[in-house]
């Protein structure tokens, strides 16, 4: 496993700006030996959910940390990106 960690992926449910779906992100990060993956949906959650259930379906031992977050943006343009440190 990569000390890599992506810590801003957008799904699908990002409606217009991104096209892959949570698990094919997780599957896709764990292909590749990212340490983590942050799936952050703009403004919601979204996508957490099939990010979790796909990373259950990895092997244990495969399994990237996964980390649930969002995206908001604001009116003035700027972007915040917002991570759970915990349930």
């Amino acid at each position: 496993m990569s000390a890599y960690a992506e810590l801003s992926a957008r799904s699908n449910f990002s409606f217009l700006v991104a096209t892959a779906d949570p698990e094919r992100l997780v599957a896709t990060a764990a292909e590749r030996g990212y340490a983590a993956i942050a799936v952050c949906d703009e403004c919601s959650f979204a996508g957490v959910v099939r990010a979790q259930q796909g990373w259950k379906a990895l092997p244990a031992e495969a399994r990237p940390r996964l980390i649930l977050g969002t995206r908001l943006v604001l009116e003035e343009g700027d972007e915040l990106v917002l991570l759970a440190a915990d349930r």
